[in-house]
């Protein structure tokens, strides 16, 4: 499913972090990009655990209720 540019600009901004969080605004850089490619996840800078991007979840379409940082639902 390719989404289209809209669709990729909202994605990009979702994220349940605090704007406070340590590495939010490189966190939120390193999500916008991985959206922008249509990428699955990228890797969190701070703890090197892989996240699932919005796009992901988005086109797994609903919410699975693991809390996860960028769920569009």
């Amino acid at each position: 499913m390719k989404l289209s540019d809209t669709e990729k600009s909202r994605l990009a901004g979702e994220c349940r972090l605090q704007k406070s969080y340590p590495s939010y605004k490189k966190i939120m850089e390193l999500h916008r990009e991985a959206v922008k490619e249509e990428k699955s996840f990228y890797t969190d800078p701070q703890t090197g655990l892989t996240v699932f991007t919005a796009i992901y979840l988005y086109k797994k379409g609903a919410c699975c209720g693991s809390g996860c940082r960028h769920c569009p639902f």
